[in-house]
């Protein structure tokens, strides 16, 4: 029976991976300013400023939404998140336009029904 032999290029096992040192910064953002009474349509600011990419997904906003025509005892639910208020996000970078997403509310639930389960 002939001995079969790996040539070193292959040979996965003596080869170390290589990696590549990387850094996670997270940031905070304390808003300087209250936006009260906004209404459907109207367009709210976010001004951060540092270096790095903005991922929704990990940002986390915090708003109070109120209901008053609500009838007693009725519910409106959200598709599975509060990115169901974001209509449009546009991010800019020293006044370049670097990404616009128009129907973000919607996108944002097809992604969160193909990423969670119904349960």
């Amino acid at each position: 029976m002939a001995t079969k032999v790996i040539p070193n290029s292959l040979n996965y096992s003596d080869i170390k991976p290589e990696s590549i040192d990387t850094d996670i910064k997270l940031s905070k953002f304390i808003p300087t300013s209250t936006i009260t009474g906004a209404r459907p349509g109207d367009m709210i600011k976010f001004m951060l400023t540092g270096q790095g990419f903005f991922d929704p997904y990990s940002a986390y906003f915090k708003f109070t939404v109120e209901t008053p025509n609500l009838l007693e005892g009725e519910v409106r639910t959200l598709d599975r998140s509060a990115h169901s208020f974001i209509q449009r996000i546009i991010i800019r970078s020293q006044g370049v336009e670097l990404e616009r997403i128009e129907n973000y509310d919607i996108i944002a639930a097809m992604i969160n029904d193909i990423i969670y389960s119904p349960e």
